[in-house]
């Protein structure tokens, strides 16, 4: 495996990646409109340069409690299946590229079908962080839930 450039993001005390290539942008956190989803893990849509973009809150499909939104709060904004998405993570803690002795590959007692998202291991600043595939975060069901919210609210942006 050769060096790779990665986003490095945190959520609650957990350092997490993707791969620069795959992350479309960072955006500044703006309010949510909420919407009726079927889909808890969805809070809502934002307006990112005239696009209806489904907020994937990660702090949910995680199980973690939320907490409040602070200046460091982001939307790490994606393509998965056509679709953009925005994940909201705590902070993002910038760009790396991380050295190939520092990447390691998943065990074999952690990659089963709960954890395919996890793509590789780096350590980084004296711990370990988990790069994600975006594309295999969301399970059929969540890319379901995108693809109706966007087809059923994606008229209505220039509305908010």
């Amino acid at each position: 495996m050769d060096s790779k450039d990665i986003v490095l993001f945190q959520i609650a005390d957990k350092h997490y990646g993707m791969g620069i290539r795959l992350v479309q942008g960072v955006e500044t956190y703006v309010r949510i409109v909420e919407i009726p989803s079927i889909n808890e893990c969805i809070e809502g849509l934002v307006d990112i340069r005239g696009e209806v973009v489904p907020i994937y809150n990660l702090r949910k499909k995680f199980q973690l409690d939320e907490v409040p939104i602070t200046e460091d709060t982001k939307f790490l904004v994606v393509k998965i299946d056509g679709h953009t998405v925005g994940f909201k993570v705590d902070s993002v803690v910038g760009m790396r590229s991380i050295r190939k002795e520092d990447i390691f590959e998943v065990p074999p007692m952690v990659a089963d079908g709960g954890t395919a998202y996890i793509d590789f291991i780096i350590k980084w600043e004296g711990s370990l962080a988990i790069v994600i595939k975006p594309d295999l975060l969301l399970d059929k069901e969540d890319k379901g839930s995108v693809k109706d919210v966007v087809e059923q609210f994606g008229s209505l942006m220039g509305m908010f």
